[in-house]
């Protein structure tokens, strides 16, 4: 059971096997969906899950900042994935902070209200789908970017299906074509408006639900939410020195990603 892995999977493992992991192996599905949580448990996975929450929101903000820079340089196939990945990261983040946990056994799913008697609940897609369901199944009335659509679809859906368009539908990449969700972007960029961009993005959520704009105003709109889910839930944002080098780095080298200054810590 390796260390470095998430914490919430580390505790969750420990918890149902007694820290031994010849028991883990063998646990079957029944077992673990009828495992329920008592009061010592709620209070380790809270912990954990504190902490999981706060790596997300870092790898969602590295590859946020990854993206952008791919986007000025008009790389705009990687940056569609990296641009998807920050809001997969920072889902990951909001459902972590909501006391919603997402573990794994293999190749089954599992996810849980960090509650005293609940119990875990298998998961029928892989992370990446499954991560978006519980998103729209939690949080469909209250998350701003679900109270609209893209082009009749899910926004976060959206993102999804132009990654995986990237990653395995289109036989290459674009470059040095541009896809069509990018070609406004793309003119701005030859402008060099892309800090005005960002800051519209910033201050005007309608961008997110524009096909045109989406795949960049969409995941500045959910680092600003889940941002605010971690302030609203009392979690202290802090960013070990080492990483707010790099952060400061890409902003050193690229003026235009200034405007993610404030999201890098709490209020």
């Amino acid at each position: 059971m390796s260390s470095d892995r998430l914490r919430t999977q580390i505790n969750f493992e420990h918890i149902l096997s007694g820290n031994n992991e010849a028991v883990w192996l063998s646990l079957t599905k029944g077992q673990i969906k009828s495992f329920i949580f008592n009061a010592t448990h709620v209070a380790l996975f809270e912990s954990a899950m504190l902490d999981d929450c706060l790596d997300f929101y870092y790898k969602g903000i590295i590859s946020l900042n990854e993206g952008i820079i791919a986007t000025n340089k008009k790389n705009f196939s990687w940056a569609t994935v990296k641009l998807y990945y920050s809001v997969y990261y920072l889902l990951r983040c909001s459902l972590c902070c909501n006391r919603l946990g997402f573990v794994r056994k293999e190749r089954d799913g599992y996810y849980f209200e960090n509650n005293i008697s609940h119990k875990p609940i298998a998961l029928g897609k892989p992370d990446h789908m499954a991560a978006i369901d519980l998103f729209k199944n939690y949080f469909a009335a209250t998350d701003f970017l679900q109270s609209n659509n893209i082009n009749g679809t899910n926004p976060y859906e959206w993102l999804r299906h132009q990654r995986e368009n990237i990653n395995y539908r289109y036989r290459t990449f674009f470059e040095p074509d541009i896809p069509i969700m990018w070609e406004t972007i793309s003119q701005e960029c030859d402008n060099g408006s892309l800090d005005f961009w960002i800051e519209r993005y910033i201050s005007d959520d309608i961008y997110s639900f524009l096909d045109d704009h989406a795949v960049l105003a969409l995941p500045i709109r959910r680092l600003m939410l889940t941002h605010a889910d971690l302030i609203s839930k009392g979690f202290a944002i802090t960013v070990k020195p080492e990483k707010l080098i790099k952060l400061n780095q890409f902003i050193a080298e690229n003026d235009y990603l200034k405007r993610l200054r404030p999201y890098y810590r709490g209020a």
